[in-house]
């Protein structure tokens, strides 16, 4: 517990380099660190604080060696090189769906990237990208069924999930194409939630000068602005929480996001957080982002509850990345063993998200349907 805290200590400092370098980095173990960094998919978050003015000449008698800078060199380096990679192919999605009268967005990834210190020195994962016809049909079913068309053409034998398909790598990078960006399992939230984003997304146009959710990276690629990421993020953290595992990589994301914040209406992002049901998750992560994170409080949207907070934080630190590393994972083998632990956490979180938890075994079966139709 001592070796986490120091971690956590010295992830604050890195996360702001303002800050006094914490006096635990004399007892931290820097290879240990970098296996830490790793399972939880933030090595150039840690990085950035290792490299920074102020640390390279105060590190308490603890200086990494040679041996571990060119450790610690060499993974910052490969994550700078992925990152301008998936840059690229994510420029090249984008562009090829547009010429097909496509308009896309890059949901989470390289467009959240944007709000880090240095954007590439963010664990680059898969291009998840938003795709709807151009012209719009009115109807989110129909605009659905036209993605599905459009890329069954490439894909034939691939099968779609609620929210998205997988579609052709780019180069060795996985591609999901998202006709909705999140899904609830919960019927009466997805109603609300697929509203909101259908209306989000339906009047954009890249190429019109009406104010739209999306942002131009300057990359190539269009991604959401911050309202949006507000919820968005918050939901993905979400359902990831509940159903498979979340890692610090996600949490920071949001970190950043919400450090992102230019005079937003808060009391009107946490009135619509609450109508999708997430005031108690959203006051969960305000916990591990203020109490753990050190995170001004004034930047959080919804005020922080640490019994939400510790649930989440303690399936984090267990599971790493996407719960990777936890024994509750439910993407275990086999289809009998994949659903028993499903159940197993939904009884475990039963009592913190009592909505999600009870509708999710009968979202599953709704969705074992839908995917036989489509």
């Amino acid at each position: 517990m001592e070796k986490l805290e120091s971690y956590i200590e010295f992830l604050k400092y890195c996360l702001d380099t303002s800050r006094p370098i914490p006096a635990s980095v004399a007892t931290i173990n820097w290879h240990d660190l970098l296996e830490f960094a790793q399972k939880q998919s933030i090595v150039g978050v840690f990085w950035q604080g290792i490299n920074s003015p102020s640390a390279l000449n105060n590190f308490y008698g603890n200086k990494p060696t040679d041996d571990d800078v060119m450790e610690w060199m060499g993974e910052a380096h490969l994550l700078q090189m992925q990152s301008k990679l998936v840059d690229e192919k994510a420029a090249w999605v984008a562009g090829n769906f547009k010429q097909e009268g496509f308009k896309s967005c890059l949901l989470k990834g390289q467009g959240i990237a944007l709000l880090y210190p240095n954007p590439a020195l963010r664990t680059s994962g898969d291009i998840d990208i938003w795709v709807a016809p151009m012209k719009a049909s009115g109807s989110q079913e129909e605009d659905v069924e036209a993605v599905l068309s459009y890329c069954r053409k490439f894909v034939p034998d691939t099968k779609a999930c609620y929210h998205h398909i997988d579609f052709r790598n780019a180069g060795e990078i996985s591609v999901e194409v998202h006709y909705r960006p999140s899904w609830a399992s919960c019927p009466w939230h997805n109603q609300r939630l697929q509203k909101y984003f259908f209306g989000c997304f339906s009047s954009v146009h890249p190429s019109s000068d009406e104010k739209s959710i999306l942002l131009d990276s300057g990359k190539g690629f269009f991604y959401p602005d911050f309202e949006f990421n507000v919820i968005f993020l918050l939901h993905h953290i979400y359902r990831h929480a509940l159903y498979e595992g979340i890692g610090l990589r996600q949490i920071i994301d949001y970190y950043y996001l919400l450090f992102s914040n230019k005079g937003v209406n808060k009391a009107k992002l946490a009135k619509q957080l609450a109508y999708f049901g997430m005031q108690k998750i959203a006051s969960g992560i305000s916990w591990i982002l203020v109490e753990i994170l050190g995170l001004k409080e004034d930047y959080v949207i919804v005020a922080p509850n640490a019994k939400y907070g510790r649930i989440i934080w303690d399936d984090i630190i267990e599971g790493g990345n996407f719960g990777k590393y936890s024994s509750d994972q439910p993407s275990a083998s086999g289809t009998y063993l994949h659903n028993l632990k499903r159940i197993k956490k939904d009884l475990k979180m039963l009592s913190y998200f009592p909505a999600e938890c009870l509708w999710e075994p009968w979202f599953r079966i709704w969705h074992w349907a839908w995917r036989k139709r489509h």
